[in-house]
């Protein structure tokens, strides 16, 4: 034990050195850029702080029939299940990414310095603390403590909670990615999928045994509500030890992780050789064709492609249809989460790093004349039309298993095709301003670091997500109000085509 704890704070020590020398060597412009992240990110979490106020103000001095400001502070509960069915769904999602477990340097960097191995912990929890994975979670946190306490009588302890929550989600989140590491290294493939699907039906088991069916995360909304009602009342014995366990399971959390991680880097890193998909494919003869016939080929025998693709429309969509329609809520944002997440599902597995994926081919078509036009049409055309046939096809079935009405179904098919056009000129450009090699070890990985890949889903869910509701909503008021939205938006469209 003494052992363990004295290499814990050697790794700790090493990531505190490592991110100085990263502070070190960046360059004036890369500061100057994380100083406005800082100040924007301490912007949003005062914001955020605040925004329980901020609505009790508007409700009663803007505008006092608001539905919307009245739902909000009526049923705060609502709000901090669903910050904390959120943070749990990153906690879970995140590690898969890999961003959890990422180092500030690579490995060949740091040969001839050799910190200690135990940094490796320490830098995964900073990387998620820096990145959107860990940011977003907290303001989330914070929100949903503000919204609870919108009179600001004990909101400072709400806030402490929403801290504290989040310091445990980020320790879980470290813990469940060097799981996965150490498993990805101890286990082949088949017995990883095999305990993926024990682990999967363990937890719908649960979720169906629990009374409320998981919709108040198993009573965690009911506590976290009782410890910041006890704040507000003065129930200090209470707090104390609400916080205590807090810490008692932050601790633990915290050794069981870095004994993950230590155990797994004992192990050799994991390769895995994947055979390759091969085969005859007869290209046409026209420029166009051929070059359609080349690109499907290689989005649908790539797993790094097909995978998030697939895992994302085909399985994680249709599960939230489910769930939507067994708890009883709004079945139009069925068509919302369709809006959103297909052009991101699109442009996160393909458009982002399309040329990572070509490879070789590129060079080889880039030699042709007049080819370098032609690919980036092609390649943008592909990933626009799989997202709005996959979208529609999803929209029709969400309206086939609900109880909506087929008027619904335009508004929310106008609002795609506005989602799909952003988010596909903007991974296209991103493809081409910011490429990144990759390596098509068949495991399915993602094609852009995973810090970059979080920053990319951020801005494509702020624009392409953001504008598609809008105009959804839009012409669901009245079609008029649809083409002022789609006016507004042509400009920035067609800037992103060209």
């Amino acid at each position: 034990m003494r052992r363990l704890a004295t290499e814990t704070f050697d790794g700790l020590r090493a990531s505190v050195r490592l991110a100085q020398l990263r502070g070190h060597i960046r360059t004036p412009r890369a500061r100057l850029r994380i100083r406005i992240a800082v100040v924007a990110a301490l912007g949003a979490l005062v914001l955020a702080a605040w925004s329980g106020t901020l609505i009790s103000w508007a409700h009663h001095h803007v505008n006092g029939n608001s539905p919307a400001l009245a739902f909000l502070l009526d049923h705060d509960e609502m709000s901090l299940t669903g910050a904390l069915v959120s943070v749990l769904v990153g906690v879970f999602f995140a590690p898969m990414t890999g961003a959890a477990a990422q180092a500030q340097f690579p490995d060949l960097d740091l040969a001839s310095i050799r910190p200690a191995r135990l940094y490796r912990f320490f830098d995964g929890v900073w990387n998620s603390i820096l990145s959107p994975v860990g940011m977003s979670p907290l303001l989330l946190l914070v929100t949903a403590a503000s919204l609870t306490t919108d009179d600001g009588h004990g909101r400072v302890g709400a806030l402490v909670m929403a801290l504290a929550l989040w310091v445990c989600a980020l320790l879980v989140t470290a813990l469940l990615a060097w799981l996965f590491e150490y498993t990805r290294r101890r286990w082949p493939a088949r017995v990883r999928w095999y305990v993926a699907g024990i682990l999967i039906v363990t937890a719908a088991g649960v979720v169906l045994s629990d009374p409320a069916h998981a919709r108040s995360v198993f009573g965690l909304t009911e506590w976290v509500r009782g410890v910041i009602n006890a704040g507000a009342n003065g129930q200090v014995l209470y707090v104390l030890g609400a916080y205590l366990v807090m810490l008692l399971v932050a601790v633990v959390t915290c050794a069981l992780g870095v004994l993950a991680c230590r155990q797994a880097l004992v192990l050799p890193a994991a390769v895995e050789r994947v055979k390759q998909r091969t085969g005859s494919v007869k290209v046409p003869v026209h420029p166009s064709w051929a070059m359609f016939t080349m690109i499907l080929t290689t989005l649908s025998r790539t797993r790094e492609v097909r995978r998030p693709i697939i895992m994302m429309i085909v399985v994680a969509m249709p599960l939230l249809f489910a769930w939507i329609r067994y708890s009883g809520s709004d079945p139009t944002s069925m068509l919302g989460s369709v809006t959103m997440v297909v052009p991101l599902a699109m442009s996160l597995g393909w458009g982002v790093n399309v040329f990572g994926v070509l490879g070789g081919a590129v060079t080889l078509l880039l030699a042709q004349p007049r080819a370098w036009k032609l690919l980036l049409r092609h390649v943008a055309l592909v990933q626009l039309a799989a997202s709005i046939l996959l979208g529609l096809a999803l929209m029709v079935l969400a309206v086939g298993i609900s109880s909506m009405s087929w008027s619904a179904l335009p508004p929310y098919a106008a609002g795609l095709v506005a989602s799909s056009i952003i988010a596909t000129s903007l991974s296209v450009r991103y493809s081409v301003e910011r490429p990144h090699r990759t390596r098509l070890t068949g495991r399915g990985d993602p094609l852009v670091p995973p810090i970059v890949g979080m920053g990319y889903v951020l801005r494509i869910m702020l624009t392409g997500a953001t504008a598609g509701l809008t105009v959804a909503v839009c012409v669901s008021l009245a079609p008029w109000l649809g083409l002022i939205a789609a006016l507004l938006l042509a400009p920035g469209m067609y800037l992103g085509w060209r």
